[in-house]
């Protein structure tokens, strides 16, 4: 099985290195859980975000992910709603559930 998720990675990565963002989230994936890669939260956010920046909303949501959680990139929940609202505002389901989450606790604390 560890041997699928190398040649996902490679074949994945090769198309993301030419600018495809659905390709992008691929190996921001595999950066994020350690499949056939090495688990590097800071690496994964570095895919999710160019795929993020090119309208992905997957790679929109789980980049606001990494900020809400500060796994890779400092934790940020401003930058998270960030994320979360623009792949909301494109019907993200669970995108819509954790800005809705991340806004809520923000209003119990008194931000907003």
């Amino acid at each position: 099985m560890e041997r699928d998720y190398l040649k996902a990675v490679q074949w994945y990565g090769s198309a993301a290195e030419q600018g495809h963002p659905e390709a992008q989230y691929s190996p921001g994936r595999a950066y994020e859980n350690g499949n056939g890669v090495a688990q590097d939260h800071s690496e994964a956010a570095e895919w999710y975000r160019k795929a993020a920046e090119q309208d992905e909303t997957d790679s929109q949501y789980r980049l606001g992910d990494l900020y809400r959680r500060g796994d890779g990139v400092a934790q940020d929940d401003a930058k998270a709603a960030y994320w979360y609202r623009k792949a909301a505002n494109r019907n993200h389901d669970a995108a819509q559930k954790a800005l809705s989450s991340l806004e809520g606790n923000a209003d119990s604390a008194g931000r907003v």
